[in-house]
């Protein structure tokens, strides 16, 4: 219990001073705790997730896209679709913030304890052939099992052989028949 080793006397000089009780003392000292830990699963989960850059849906200018509807978005960031194995797949031009709100929702889905990764496609199919090549691709997908979301953006930006086109289909429809994917 780190954050209690850290604050116990800290709290105890106040409980002190404001005359709680030892139960208002204790229940003090585990808010502490609860929180910390918390904010450290918040902090792993994001850091797994590898998010090239940390987006928030507070820092996206809906204004910018008016026929964007902003209430669905908000829907959207209670993951809820998660939950329901339902996936999600943003379209549009670029430069219109799909990375953006994909990043954004994943990390709604981080702050709700769930497990994310965020792939570029090119970078997905070059793990993909790897796995292959070096006979792992079935352990790879044990990774994909324990995801709850997983992100992968940019897939229409750069053309695929044969091979890696089927890497990467195999990849969605196991995450298909597994979970969410938002793309």
């Amino acid at each position: 219990l780190p954050a209690i080793a850290r604050n116990y006397q800290v709290e105890a000089r106040e409980a002190a001073e404001t005359n709680k009780s030892y139960d208002q003392y204790l229940a003090a000292l585990l808010e502490i705790e609860v929180n910390q830990r918390r904010e450290n699963n918040l902090r792993e989960l994001l850091k797994a997730a590898r998010f090239p850059v940390h987006k928030t849906l507070s820092g996206f200018e809906f204004s910018a896209i008016p026929g964007l509807n902003r209430q669905y978005v908000l829907e959207l960031s209670k993951c809820e679709f998660v939950s329901k194995r339902e996936n999600l797949i943003l379209i549009g031009n670029s430069g219109t913030g799909k990375s953006h709100l994909a990043t954004a929702i994943a990390s709604c889905a981080c702050a709700a304890g769930m497990s994310v990764r965020f792939w570029r496609a090119s970078s997905l199919v070059s793990e993909l052939v790897s796995a292959q090549e070096a006979h792992k691709l079935s352990r790879y997908e044990r990774l994909w099992d324990r995801l709850d979301l997983v992100v992968c953006d940019e897939v229409g930006y750069i053309p695929f052989n044969p091979k890696e086109a089927q890497l990467l289909f195999h990849f969605f429809a196991c995450r298909y028949e597994r979970g969410s994917v938002a793309v």
